[in-house]
């Protein structure tokens, strides 16, 4: 028969003694204790700087480096406290939209860095400061990065970490149920049927489901990039501005001063000569290096369709977003002009067209793409003996004076971030990235309790797990009646 006695120790041959519990031994500690500086040290050498790491994980594109380098190629660069002439080293280039480069150091003046690759015959236009600089390279592991770039290397390094931390954790508890098994063999039998940590309860199952579904997550965030490219409309704008003036002696009682202004009629009479202006100006939000070439003509032509190109400013080069062109027209050498034309066509006193044109190009980058555009919008007036006016608005268009400021948007393709698709719902790769990493760590934090709390109930004894599984069931006897003792059976085990 059995009693029921509700304490924790078992009976042996040399008597009573407490069950066994959780022991630590140093040899157990110096594991513990190596495996902890084995993880630091991977963490402080390897972890890239997007989880916190002081590492950075290029994967090399291109010849430019060759023959050192090839496509495919992976390098670890850890950034440094100073660079030198001949250092490799991973920077950011910011006429590339950020993109990062790896070349070699050629030069270093006045804080700006000045790289070439090794097999380019020209030098990196953009020449960037320390603080751009990402680092120096470390290791160099040759055709590593086709591998990593499917793997999407670096970012594997948690997942990693957090089976390490698991696998370890496992380990030890399976060796300390070793231990325990090894004293409790001369005291009581195993408990037979009992699961490697017991009965996991809610907690270890709750916990293993989320570790799924953020492991399934993390599986969405980490196998695709953090941006995608879009078309954007109005990623830049092209604008310009038409304006003249012209010294006017004796012309005060006229216009009310002794010069003309932009938007008032140029009396011939009063105005021998007239200065044409256009300022250009390229914007956008996006990262842009630019430069281009500028001029300005004006085009003469008749109704019967005879027309003369003069050149006002000759074409001149330029570096940044705007450039202002300015040209003379002497109306002296227009009247001679139009007086030939005249004579030779027997045609005089009509009414000209004069057209101003602008004509700009830009290259460059935008947003880290390649831009090359053109921009020479029109400005148009009435010319004939005695004045030169801007073009009155008719029932077709608008009159010049409204033209005065001119603009275009471009669009282009930019960097957007990229989503993760959950049902109706669409959630940016760094968030999910970032929900999946502390959302898994704190799925394995509490996997890892809870299979403590399965493990501290664990039966120690056949007893105690007779007691735990039948409970109220076991009723305590104190004695037997004569006449009524069972017979005794043997049985292997009572738990299930």
């Amino acid at each position: 028969m059995w009693s029921l006695v509700r304490n924790r120790n078992t009976v042996s041959a040399g008597g009573v003694r407490p069950s066994a519990g959780m022991t630590f031994t140093v040899g157990s500690l110096v594991k513990g204790l190596v495996s902890l500086v084995v993880l630091a040290s991977m963490w402080f050498f390897l972890a890239p700087s997007q989880l916190g790491g002081s590492s950075s994980y290029v994967i090399t594109y291109g010849t430019s480096m060759q023959p050192h380098y090839h496509a495919g190629d992976l390098a670890i660069v850890k950034s440094a406290g100073s660079y030198h002439v001949g250092d490799i080293v991973a920077y950011r280039n910011a006429e590339l939209g950020g993109h990062i480069v790896m070349h070699r150091i050629i030069g270093i003046a006045n804080g700006h860095y000045t790289f070439k690759g090794d097999n380019n015959n020209f030098v990196d236009s953009f020449h960037p400061v320390q603080s751009q600089l990402v680092g120096r390279v470390w290791v160099h592991l040759p055709a590593a990065g086709k591998v990593l770039g499917v793997l999407h290397g670096p970012r594997l390094f948690l997942v990693v970490g957090l089976l390490a931390l698991l696998l370890i954790g496992m380990a030890a508890f399976a060796k300390t149920d070793r231990r325990r098994d090894g004293r409790r063999r001369s005291s009581a039998a195993p408990v037979a049927g009992a699961s490697y940590f017991g009965t996991l309860g809610l907690v270890p199952v709750a916990a293993i489901a989320a570790l799924l579904a953020f492991a399934g997550l993390a599986a969405l965030g980490f196998t695709r990039p953090t941006t995608t490219t879009a078309t954007q409309s109005g990623l830049y704008t092209q604008s310009g501005k038409f304006s003249y003036d012209a010294a006017a002696p004796g012309g005060k009682a006229v216009y009310g001063a002794s010069a003309v202004s932009t938007g008032q009629p140029i009396f011939l009479q009063l105005v021998k000569q007239a200065n044409f202006h256009f300022t250009y100006r390229f914007e956008s939000k996006a990262p842009h290096s630019l430069a281009g070439r500028a001029g300005l003509i004006a085009t003469i032509s008749a109704p019967d369709g005879w027309k003369r190109t003069l050149r006002l400013a000759g074409t001149r080069t330029f570096s940044g977003d705007h450039v202002t062109v300015t040209g003379a027209l002497d109306f002296r050498q227009v009247k001679g002009l139009l007086d030939k034309v005249g004579a030779l066509s027997n045609v005089t006193g009509g009414t000209y067209t004069l057209t101003l044109q602008p004509q700009v190009s830009v290259r460059g980058a935008v947003a880290g793409d390649q831009l090359a555009q053109t921009f020479s919008p029109k400005l148009g007036f009435l010319l004939d003996a005695y004045q030169l006016q801007l073009e009155p608005g008719t029932a077709d268009g608008a009159s010049s004076a409204s033209m005065l400021t001119q603009s275009t948007d471009g669009s282009g393709t930019v960097a957007v971030a990229n989503t993760v698709s959950l049902l109706k719902f669409k959630l940016p790769v760094n968030d999910a990235r970032r929900i999946a990493a502390i959302g898994g760590v704190a799925a394995l934090l509490l996997l890892l309790a809870g299979l403590l709390q399965a493990r501290s109930r664990r039966p120690r004894s056949v007893r105690e797990g007779i007691e735990q599984q039948f409970g109220e069931l076991i009723v305590p006897v104190t004695s037997t009646p004569r006449g009524l003792e069972l017979p005794t059976v043997s049985i292997g085990s009572m738990l299930r």
